[in-house]
């Protein structure tokens, strides 16, 4: 299977025609107005490589976006702790870090928690882009974002995995997010990085329908908090570190490190909820994701996926007796089956099934990870 190219066309820029690589058979096209993203455009590559704007704006399902906002006006944007979790995972991390040089301009900072390490190989990376690096030695996704946001000094910390790549504008889209002082959380696009490989391609499939490009503003009252997976992700996002504090930070029993291998942000974002405070979705604030290459590394991303959100909702069952959890529960079972026989009938694009069956074989290990990890906490906090 040949690759595809990822593109970036600006609607106010954009040259007549844009040349598309010899070696890609399909061509992403991610549309812009202003730099804001507003559409993911799929075309084959032309016979001759060269690819005409006017094409790619036809078939664009938005020719123009919401006006550009001039924001020379609005008050301050606060100072951000941009705060990078890895493992292990050296190149990665550096791609990131390089992503994210010109952050501390703007008077924020950049924090790398070096989690469980087995080797020295992620402190030389942080100490090669001058960044405060921060050692986390017991395991787990959640226990280093708690590091991260104690050695915080801002009042806003945003969350980027190692294995994103930031957009110039992101730091500052998010951070404008927090404005409005009843904003406890923001999250914003993922985009991919690249689509080289099949299983990357597979993933794009896999998570296309979580695709927004309009600003959303979720409260306790228009969604369940059980189902607060759908404000965003955790490759992409930021809270008002106060308020993390206040609500005790995230669940060391939760996410990757751990039986349930995800959940975390989720369970983070229903909190927030709880708490009533609102979550924005910007999709300004945009980020470059590596999908995982392997067809191995796929199904078991998307089956850790499945085994988290259902340790979330057990938590959410037997620890806040919140109702909604079964509804969330039932929803999330049958949604994506029910959604790729939807694309299937219809000829769109669809996962294929051993994708789809691993997240559903998740949800059966979910609540007796969760059960596992619990009792794991309790006993390594006895005397």
């Amino acid at each position: 299977m040949m690759a595809t190219e990822i593109i970036e066309l600006d609607l106010r820029t954009a040259p007549d025609v844009v040349r598309v690589r010899d070696d890609v058979q399909g061509v992403l096209v991610v549309v812009r107005d202003a730099g804001r993203p507003v559409d993911l455009v799929r075309l084959q590559r032309p016979h001759d490589g060269m690819l005409s704007t006017r094409d790619i704006i036809a078939s664009s399902r938005k020719r123009i976006a919401a006006p550009h906002r001039d924001d020379e006006a609005a008050p301050p944007l606060a100072a951000v702790s941009v705060i990078v979790c890895t493992r292990e995972r050296p190149d990665d991390l550096a791609r990131c870090l390089e992503s994210l040089a010109g952050v501390r301009n703007g008077g924020h900072e950049v924090i790398v928690v070096d989690n469980a390490p087995a080797t020295d190989r992620t402190a030389a990376v942080a100490a090669r882009f001058d960044v405060h690096y921060v050692l986390e030695s017991g395991q787990g996704l959640d226990r280093a974002r708690n590091a991260g946001v104690h050695a915080a000094t801002h009042d806003i910390v945003a969350f980027v995995d190692d294995d994103v790549v930031a957009t110039p504008q992101w730091v500052e889209a998010i951070a404008a997010c927090f404005r409005d002082e009843k904003v406890g959380c923001a999250t914003g696009l993922v985009l991919p990085l690249e689509l080289e490989t099949a299983a990357q391609e597979e993933f794009e499939i896999y998570c296309q329908h979580r695709r927004d490009f309009n600003q959303r503003i979720y409260s306790r009252n228009d969604v369940r908090s059980s189902a607060a997976g759908v404000v965003g992700i955790g490759a992409n996002m930021a809270y008002r570190r106060r308020l993390l504090m206040e609500i005790g930070g995230f669940d060391v029993r939760l996410d990757a490190g751990t039986a349930t291998q995800s959940g975390g942000e989720t369970d983070m974002f229903a909190r927030v909820l709880d708490a009533g405070w609102l979550i924005v979705y910007e999709p300004a604030a945009q980020v470059w994701h590596r999908h995982r290459r392997t067809d191995r590394e796929l199904r078991a991303c998307v089956f850790g996926y499945g085994v988290g959100v259902y340790g979330m909702l057990t938590k959410r069952l037997l620890e806040l007796r919140d109702p909604g959890a079964l509804i969330t529960a039932g929803r999330w079972l049958i949604g994506p089956v029910v959604k790729a026989m939807a694309a299937k009938i219809a000829r769109r694009p669809a996962p294929r099934w051993n994708v789809v069956l691993a997240e559903t074989a998740g949800t059966a290990f979910g609540p007796f990870c969760f059960l596992y990890e619990a009792w794991r906490v309790r006993r390594a906090r006895l005397p």
